[in-house]
């Protein structure tokens, strides 16, 4: 591989890194309007619940619970 060609190439992003940034911090929900229950957090993150339960949208349009479900799944 030439220099030249090297200094072209972008890194690669860790996995989920956008993706994660944008529903971090996107809809900060400060009411906390419709936020889930730590016992349906958790069957999300354990992919216990199917994919059309409606707390998966939730985490669309809330940034809190989506913090919460991904700190879930990291340490599944």
């Amino acid at each position: 591989m030439t220099k030249r060609r090297a200094s072209r190439e972008r890194p690669t992003p860790r996995s989920g890194d956008d993706i994660d940034h944008v529903f971090e911090s996107a809809n900060p929900n400060p009411q906390r309007v419709g936020c889930l229950s730590a016992e349906v957090l958790a069957s999300l993150a354990e992919r216990a619940l199917p994919i059309g339960h409606p707390a998966y949208e939730h985490l669309a349009y809330c940034s809190i619970c989506y913090r919460k479900f991904r700190r879930l799944q990291q340490r599944s």
